[in-house]
């Protein structure tokens, strides 16, 4: 192969790999008294959802943590991602609670999964 060639494939390359770990930008939304929906997907070759999950939680904590609370997951919706339907996505809601509040809550996540 010639050197153009091999530049041009490791740039394809390269793209690809960076596309798997971009995730869209997180929106926190209110959903009610001391609930908040975080949700993120992740870029066009995103075939873990595990880097959307960690960016979403991150996210979550960071909002709860800026107001002097504790971030409570409630439930957690992913969708996986299907070559040529969607990315992986997932959707957090969670509930910013006081730390004192937040200790003695003991409700499981309840955990989605959709196609």
């Amino acid at each position: 192969m010639n050197n153009a060639v091999l530049k041009v494939s490791a740039a394809v390359l390269g793209l690809l790999t960076y596309g798997c770990t971009v995730t869209v930008p997180h929106r926190i939304i209110p959903a009610g008294p001391s609930t908040y929906i975080a949700s993120s997907g992740g870029g066009p070759y995103t075939s873990d959802s595990g880097a959307v999950r960690e960016s979403v939680y991150k996210s979550a904590n960071e909002f709860a943590a800026s107001k002097g609370l504790v971030m409570v997951p409630v439930s957690e919706e992913e969708r996986p991602y299907v070559l040529g339907r969607n990315t992986a996505s997932v959707t957090l809601t969670f509930k910013a609670l006081p730390k004192e509040e937040a200790a003695k809550w003991n409700t499981p996540v309840q955990k989605t999964t959709t196609r």
